[in-house]
């Protein structure tokens, strides 16, 4: 239920690799990308369409150290993870712009001035407690001013820490290139329409790895489902063998007192009161084990913390509910033997002795 910062549902990306010398400088390979997003823009279904270097939850992503220009101390630097974009990224991936504004055309061509957008983090990093708009940034060996601040994503894993994140025009770096695409249909049908569109803009250019960003997020997940299944499927066994060990043993105490129990009906005991009796005794000897259990439950709850995300290892509703589901495990396991007990008849044990 992690927000991711982005809107994945509806994303397909496709990763472009261009071939060496198609394309004369970074003019013909904006041209080229420009084309592939009009060609997309205008199937079916789709929204928008946007082209970025690295795409969320596909495992890369570029970095760089960023400093507020007016900083004088360099060592004061901010490590960065970078994108740099074409085409409407933020509204294509449903990044909300929190201050300021997003990219044009114009900050995308060749010749423009360094203009960049600071994610959150990075924004509260280099400029705490003031506005970053309009101020600068040196970034990539250029120095850039800062026209938007967009919210907060999360690059690789739901459970991760928020990393910096600062975002650039594609004209400063267009050779590395993914194209995303968001659609209102099923994102699985439109992978067909997009390699074929792809293909047939530029056929020397190889597309590969087109997938469906929402799976990719789902697939970040997958260690800790293994986790999380391993340690149920153990915890539900552990569980299992307890109350089957507490029946046991308590079924196997009251059994070994079935004479006790017998004479002392014999003597003129009432039923009810036998088994009150045997229910007491066996709920003390319970009461210790549970408050041994929890004990040893409070010293050991540390050792999964690792495995949990935003749950306490000392989690109240698992230290209650287990400690209640085995003392209704002890009643049963005392009541039915108990009852059984006192269903005897006493001569049995008369005759025994």
């Amino acid at each position: 239920k992690v927000d991711p910062g982005f809107r994945p549902g509806g994303l397909v990306a496709a990763q472009i690799s261009l071939a060496e010398g198609t394309f004369k400088g970074a003019d013909a390979v904006l041209a080229y990308y420009r084309d592939v997003r009009r060609e997309l823009a205008a199937l079916p279904g789709v929204d928008s369409v946007a082209t970025v270097n690295t795409v969320p939850f596909s495992g890369n992503s570029w970095g760089a150290q960023v400093w507020a220009t007016d900083n004088p101390d360099r060592k004061a630097f901010q490590w960065a993870g970078d994108d740099l974009v074409g085409g409407d990224y933020f509204g294509t991936m449903g990044i909300r712009i929190v201050r300021g504004r997003k990219f044009t055309e114009d900050d995308n061509r060749v010749g423009a001035p360094p203009r960049t957008i600071l994610g959150g983090k990075i924004a509260k990093l280099l400029f705490p407690g003031g506005d970053p708009i309009g101020k600068r940034v040196d970034y990539l060996n250029k120095t850039w001013e800062v026209i938007g601040v967009a919210d907060d994503i999360r690059y690789f894993a739901l459970s991760e820490t928020v990393w910096p994140r600062i975002y650039a025009p594609q004209v400063f770096n267009p050779y590395t290139c993914s194209v995303v695409v968001h659609t209102q249909g099923s994102p699985e049908s439109m992978i067909g329409p997009m390699r074929d569109t792809m293909r047939r803009i530029n056929p020397d250019q190889a597309v590969s790895n087109i997938r469906v960003v929402a799976r990719d997020m789902d697939r970040s997940l997958s260690p800790q489902r293994t986790t999380l299944v391993l340690v149920a499927v153990f915890a539900a066994s552990a569980l299992a063998l307890a109350c089957l060990g507490i029946y046991g043993v308590m079924a196997y105490t009251i059994e070994q007192r079935k004479r006790e129990l017998c004479i002392r009906m014999a003597l003129g005991a009432v039923g009810g009161n036998i088994r009150a009796m045997v229910m007491r005794d066996g709920m003390r000897l319970g009461a210790a084990g549970l408050a041994a259990g929890v004990l040893g439950g409070f010293a050991c709850a540390r050792l999964m913390a690792s495995l949990l995300f935003e749950v306490s290892p000392f989690d109240p509703v698992v230290f209650g509910a287990a400690p209640v589901l085995l003392a209704i495990v002890i009643w049963v396991s005392l009541l039915i033997p108990a009852w059984r007990a006192t269903r005897n008849d006493p001569i049995h044990a008369l005759r025994a002795e």
